[in-house]
Order: C-alpha cells, then sequence, then structure tokens
C-alpha cells in the first residue's frame, strides 16, 4: 500500500526546482497563442509540510475554451489524461518523472471558482504553520494508521479541503 503512497518529508526546497522546470517544459509544448497561467499548487507548494512526491501545477487557462486543446497537446506529449479524475472545471493530467517526483497537471479556467479555491488552499498552507501540519498529520493518518485506498484517500482529502474552505469564507 505505501508503494502507491511513498511519503517523503520536508524535502520542499528542492521539488520547487522540480515544479519550475516542469513549467518550462509546459510554456515550450504550448503554443502562446493558447495564453496560460502556471501556478504550483497543493501541499507541495507550502513549505513546511509533509507529502508525498507528486507535484500538483495548475494551467489557468485565459479563454475557457481553449481548455480541450491544451489537454489534447499534453496528451501528445506524454501527459496522461485521467478522465475518471477529471471534470468541466478541473482536467486532470499526470505525467511520471523519471526521478523521485511525478506531477498532477490540473488545466483549468484562469481565475474560476476551481483556480481560486487552489490559490485559497495553497496559499492557507503556505501561511498557517499550524494548518499546515494538521493536514499534513490527516493525510498522514489516512495513508499508514488506516491504510485507506487511493480513491478514498482522494475523497476524503477533499472533503477536508472543501471544510476548511468554506471555513475561511
Amino acid at each position: 500500500m505505501l508503494k502507491d503512497f511513498e511519503i517523503i518529508n520536508n524535502v520542499i526546497k528542492g521539488l520547487e526546482s522540480i515544479y519550475t522546470e516542469e513549467v518550462k517544459k509546459l510554456k515550450k509544448i504550448i503554443p502562446t497563442k493558447y495564453p496560460c497561467c502556471f501556478m504550483h499548487v497543493g501541499s507541495t507548494a507550502a513549505h513546511s509540510i509533509t507529502a508525498r512526491p507528486i507535484i500538483d501545477i495548475a494551467i489557468g487557462v485565459i479563454n475557457p475554451l481553449d481548455l480541450i486543446t491544451i489537454k489534447d497537446i499534453l496528451v501528445l506529449n506524454h501527459y496522461n489524461f485521467l478522465d475518471y479524475r477529471s471534470n468541466i472545471n478541473d482536467l486532470l493530467l499526470e505525467k511520471k518523472s523519471e526521478g523521485n517526483s511525478s506531477f498532477f497537471i490540473h488545466v483549468l479556467a484562469f481565475n474560476g471558482k476551481k483556480w481560486k479555491e487552489m490559490y485559497d488552499f495553497t496559499e492557507y498552507l503556505r501561511t498557517n504553520t499550524k494548518a499546515a501540519k494538521e493536514y499534513s498529520a490527516f493525510k498522514s493518518d489516512l495513508l499508514i494508521t488506516k491504510k485507506v485506498s487511493p480513491e478514498e484517500y482522494e475523497r476524503l482529502k477533499a472533503e477536508y479541503i472543501k471544510k476548511l474552505l468554506d471555513n475561511l469564507k
């Protein structure tokens, strides 16, 4: 079970440069006629948290009509589209890395509801060390103590994030 959910402890400094390198690659393959913004989101973007070696990158697409086109460009460049985890507001792709990390790429509307939620959640973790440690402990408990399935882990994590965001409003 833990093979699928390897946990790394505070190797966040190195992950920032891996994020930057991946964004450079993404900028090369997405034509400039499809303007978009990039944001490092999730646990690996918060510098005081334990995280799995998965770097979440949000691609905020300026024109929502380009979401599918950008997803298709990424698929042609060896990113795997995770249709079972995607919806109209968040097209999720995955790229396995040769190293110790991999990437989840979220293609979504820039400044849309999901973009703002990702930004708010990440900034909250970055600026609130106590909340970041609680979130980290919650995820570790799911994976190590309770040994939940990957599907259950994602569901419970999404519920936790939704509740936290609702409390911030």
